[in-house]
């Protein structure tokens, strides 16, 4: 969608939806079929909210307060967005440590009811979710520090087995392009592999040079390419941008190339929008928007945390600090504007937020 020509709506139109979209979602945002599209749902130590895209109206979806301070960390959504599964864990002093009493659950948006998939120490989070919701990449450490390696497992939601992957993983980016394939960077090479989740064989996807490392990735909403910025080895500045078709292994670079080293340093994490047209990344403590056609940098924001697109692709949702450094704001941004829109102040610190597609 061209998104110049939102702009050029009647006024009435889009107060016309902006109202519906209030309507839908004035209610609960859980129906039978699973959670509505742009819910976003916060986490905040032992508490997952449901948020209003529009007002940011919070409604609490699972509050586990045991009295042992239990805290939930590392959401993931399951395609069929009606289930979500995490990582149930202890905490100190408001602070996340790692116990040998780690699990993985699955939790019903609907009902709320909680299952247990998996018990294993020093648990992080949950990666990525197979299209079938069967399977799930589970990151995990071997000893209770953070400075530790991740370890990384395929952990079957039936019978409750994870298989141990001897492939190191670079951050907790994994994709998953069939219920069969996994796509990772590698941490020992940078480099892009696919990995087969029945025999856990691991391929190295050719099309990335062997001289060049991969800075970041994400996936083209709804496509198998993935957007990847690749690093001359040895090399500290200008990276390139290619789109990347991992299951034919062919790769093309972006019409423009990328030249100025102040916003383009780094790309950092990724993050392009639903029709695929931009993309946001950050070098701390800055987001740039970069328009995929052209090369144009369109928007910088400071200050901002956990950045989250919403279907329209004009909008984000972000936390940001708020007057006070211990007070967050969940907030949302025209990209285009660069304006606030919408602010709410947050009780706590977000740990995850995801918008459900």
């Amino acid at each position: 969608m061209n998104w110049f020509s939102c702009h050029q709506r009647s006024p009435i139109v889009l107060v016309l939806l902006l109202v519906i979209t209030m309507l839908v979602f004035s209610g609960c945002a859980r129906h039978g079929s699973g959670l509505e599209p742009d819910t976003i749902i916060v986490q905040r130590a032992n508490r997952i909210w449901l948020v209003n895209p529009v007002t940011l109206e919070e409604s609490l979806l699972l509050d586990y307060d045991d009295g042992q301070n239990t805290q939930i960390r590392g959401l993931a959504l399951t395609h069929d967005r009606r289930h979500i599964l995490a990582v149930r864990g202890k905490g100190t002093g408001g602070l996340m440590t790692y116990s040998e009493a780690d699990q993985v659950i699955r939790i019903d948006v609907n009902t709320q009811a909680i299952d247990v998939l998996l018990e294993r120490p020093y648990l992080l989070g949950v990666s990525d979710i197979s299209p079938d919701g069967k399977q799930a990449v589970v990151a995990y450490l071997r000893a209770a520090e953070l400075r530790a390696a991740a370890i990384f497992c395929i952990l079957n939601v039936d019978t409750g087995n994870c298989e141990e992957l001897d492939f190191p993983i670079q951050r907790l980016d994994t994709y998953w392009i069939d219920n069969d394939t996994i796509v990772a960077v590698s941490a020992d090479d940078g480099s892009l592999y696919s990995i087969n989740s029945d025999n856990l064989e691991t391929e190295r996807i050719e099309v990335v040079p062997e001289d060049h490392s991969v800075d970041s990735t994400d996936r083209i909403p709804g496509t198998n390419d993935f957007l990847v910025s690749l690093r001359l080895i040895g090399e500290t500045f200008e990276p390139k941008l290619v789109v990347l078709d991992p299951m034919a292994n062919e790769a093309s670079e972006l019409p423009f190339q990328v030249i100025d080293s102040d916003f383009y340093y780094s790309f950092g994490r990724l993050s392009i929008s639903p029709d695929g047209q931009y993309v946001w990344y950050n070098w701390d403590p800055r987001y740039a928007l970069l328009d995929l056609q052209t090369g144009e940098h369109i928007q910088e924001l400071e200050g901002v945390g956990l950045v989250n697109w919403l279907s329209n692709s004009e909008e984000i949702v972000a936390t940001t600090s708020g007057d006070e450094d211990s007070v967050e704001q969940l907030v949302r941004i025209n990209v285009f504007s660069g304006q606030i829109e919408q602010s709410v102040q947050i009780d706590g610190h977000v740990s995850s937020m995801i918008v459900v597609p």
